[in-house]
C-alpha cells in the first residue's frame, strides 16, 4: 500500500497530509505529530512536522521540518515500509487484549492500484507501526523547536 497526500490541518503551512501518535495508556499522556508538505517542485520536497505533547492537563507545540532535521525524511520513508497484518474482525489471532504501555496510531493517506483513500492503523505491542512509531519519537527527539518553519518562498 502506497502512501498519497490527503489534507488534515494546519494554519499558514498549508495542510496535514498524515498523523502520527503514542499515547501512555494508564497515564494522562498524548503525543501527536501532524505532517505536511513545505514545497513540492523540481528537486527536493521539503516537508513540516508539528508536534502537540498533552501531559497532565498541559499542551505544548512543538516544530520540525527537513530543511534543518534530516531525520525527518528517514521518519517519512518509513512510513511508507510499515506492512501491518490485518486479521479478522472478532478473531483471537494476536493474543491478549493489552491494557497498559503505549499505543501508537498513524493516519495516513493509501492508495490501492488507482484508488485512494485513508488509513488508520493502532498497536500497542511489538508490531511494525510500534517499532517505526518508537523509533520515529526517538531520531525527531532533537528536532523540535519553538517555532514553525518558514513557509518556502517568503
Amino acid at each position: 500500500m502506497a502512501l498519497a497526500t490527503v489534507a488534515i490541518g494546519s494554519p499558514d503551512l498549508g495542510p496535514a497530509w498524515a498523523e502520527f501518535s503514542r499515547n501512555a495508556g494508564l497515564r494522562d499522556f498524548l503525543e501527536r505529530v501532524e505532517v505536511g508538505t513545505l514545497s513540492h517542485g523540481r528537486g527536493e520536497s521539503h516537508y513540516w512536522l508539528r508536534r502537540t505533547v498533552r501531559e497532565a492537563g498541559r499542551e505544548t507545540v512543538t516544530w520540525a521540518d527537513s530543511r534543518t532535521c534530516p531525520a525527518v525524511r528517514a521518519v517519512l520513508a518509513g512510513m511508507g515500509d510499515i506492512n501491518m497484518h490485518a486479521a479478522p474482525h472478532g478473531s483471537t489471532e494476536g493474543g491478549a487484549i493489552v491494557l497498559h504501555g503505549v499505543a501508537y496510531t498513524l493516519r495516513a493517506p493509501a492508495r490501492s492500484g488507482p484508488q485512494y483513500g485513508e488509513i488508520t492503523v493502532r498497536a500497542n505491542v511489538d508490531t511494525p507501526l510500534t517499532r517505526w512509531g518508537a523509533a520515529s519519537f526517538s531520531s525527531l527527539r532533537s528536532c523540535w523547536t519553538d517555532a514553525p518553519p518558514e513557509p518556502v518562498g517568503r
